[in-house]
This record gives structure tokens, C-alpha cells and sequence, in this order.
């Protein structure tokens, strides 16, 4: 009896096609392929992710070498803001806060009260407070300020610019002082200044 004869008394194959490389001819109960050496099951699909799985993970790589890069090149010298802690005619608080990787200084600091700046009044640390001028890398510092007596009368608002010394250079922050300070402020000189205009 011939092979082909042979083969028409098996319906079922007994050889088929690597679902994969369609070449190379298998047993048909084989689960790997020896030409392209690939399953024959359910695990050739995560064989067919390598590529692409390979390639997000060096996009992601990369994304990520690029992030801590532009993070070390935004953050690497000091970075430095300052905000307020509280304001009254007595005491003027702010708090500089540095967000960079190296130190900072506060340099000096005053306070803008009138609509003429040649009224700005120099602003000096007060008297027994813990003074801190350097901030240190990720760190805070508080200043805490004596007010001067107004010699004008105060405008609507009122703004206290700082001046710090940044690793890369001098830089100001501006911090707006709160109406009820600016309130204080004019009773203060109306107090100090009785024979002035009236000032409201």
C-alpha cells in the first residue's frame, strides 16, 4: 500500500504548518517550532511583545534619564521664594524658602508702602530674633523685620521686596502685605503725625 493511499485512511494529519514561521512542517502535538524556535501556544504571543515591549522600555528609560536631566539642570543651583508669615506695625514675618540643591543667602530687604519708591523703607532684622540669613538647600528660614515709623501716608497696598543671593546670582521676590497691615500702618501714622494731612 502506497503512502498516499496510507494517508487517506487518517482524516486527522499528523504534521502541520508552525503557526508562526509557516515553513517548517511539525508534528502535530509539538508545542515548539526547531526552524524559528517559537511556541506553538498561547506563550508565542508574548514572544511577538518582545519587540515592542523592548522598545517602550527604552522609551521609558530614556523618559526618565531625561526628567532627573532637566531636573539637575532647574534645581541644581539654589532656587529661592519668599513668603509671608505675618504683618503688624510692630513686626513684619516672612519665611524664604529654597527648593534648590545649593545654599542662598538674603541679602537685604524693604518695604514698599507709598506710591513714590523714594519712600521705600530699608527693612532691618529685629532686635532679639533668631536672624538666619543662609538657607540651606531644601531647607526654610525665617526673618522677622522691624517696621519703621511711615512718612507718608501709606498708599493701598503695601509690598515687602527681598533681595537674595542665589548660587547663580542676585534675585527679588516680592511679598504683598495684607490690608489690615496696611490699616495699622496708616493708624501708626496718623498717631506719629498729628499735624499732617489727613490720612484714611
Amino acid at each position: 500500500m502506497s503512502d498516499s493511499e496510507a494517508c487517506r485512511c487518517h482524516w486527522w494529519p499528523s504534521k502541520k504548518l508552525c503557526r508562526v514561521c509557516k515553513i517548517k512542517e511539525i508534528p502535530r502535538t509539538s508545542t515548539f517550532c526547531t526552524e524559528c524556535k517559537s511556541h506553538q501556544g498561547w506563550p508565542r504571543f508574548f514572544a511577538n511583545l518582545q519587540g515592542p515591549l523592548a522598545l517602550v522600555n527604552a522609551l521609558v528609560t530614556v523618559g526618565t534619564a531625561a526628567a532627573a536631566f532637566w531636573l539637575w539642570i532647574r534645581y541644581h543651583d539654589s532656587r529661592t521664594s519668599a513668603s509671608l508669615i505675618s504683618a503688624h506695625t510692630d513686626k513684619i514675618s516672612i519665611s524664604l524658602s529654597n527648593v534648590g540643591q545649593r545654599p542662598s543667602a538674603f541679602m537685604s530687604a524693604h518695604l514698599r508702602y507709598a506710591d513714590d519708591k523714594s519712600h521705600d523703607a530699608d527693612l532691618f532684622p529685629l532686635e532679639g530674633s533668631a536672624y538666619q540669613p543662609l538657607v540651606a538647600p531644601n531647607g526654610r528660614s525665617p526673618l522677622d523685620f522691624d517696621v519703621p515709623v511711615p512718612e507718608v501716608c501709606p498708599a493701598d497696598t503695601a509690598t515687602v521686596i527681598v533681595e537674595i543671593q542665589e548660587s547663580s546670582g542676585v534675585t527679588r521676590d516680592k511679598v504683598k502685605l495684607t490690608p489690615a497691615f496696611v490699616s495699622e500702618l496708616r493708624l501708626r501714622y496718623r498717631v506719629t503725625h498729628p499735624r499732617a494731612d489727613r490720612c484714611l
